[in-house]
């Protein structure tokens, strides 16, 4: 997490809100590494013909219940 975030998600806190992190990308990620696993092998991520693809997170602020 950087500071920007960290500083959005502390501010986010002192004014009531919880910051949730969603991973966007999740599906195509496991169906990306899955395809290239099975059509290549696990050498072409170690030999860097394939690059793992980046995570995508969106964060999503709810508000906390009243106690």
């Amino acid at each position: 997490m950087t500071n920007e975030m960290k500083l959005l998600t502390a501010l986010c806190d002192a004014l009531g809100f919880d910051v949730k992190r969603v991973w966007v990308n999740e599906g195509e990620i496991h169906n990306y590494t899955k395809m290239v696993i099975e059509n290549f092998g696990r050498l072409a991520f170690k030999s860097g013909v394939y690059k793992p693809l980046e995570p995508i997170y969106e964060y999503k602020l709810t508000k906390r219940a009243e106690v």
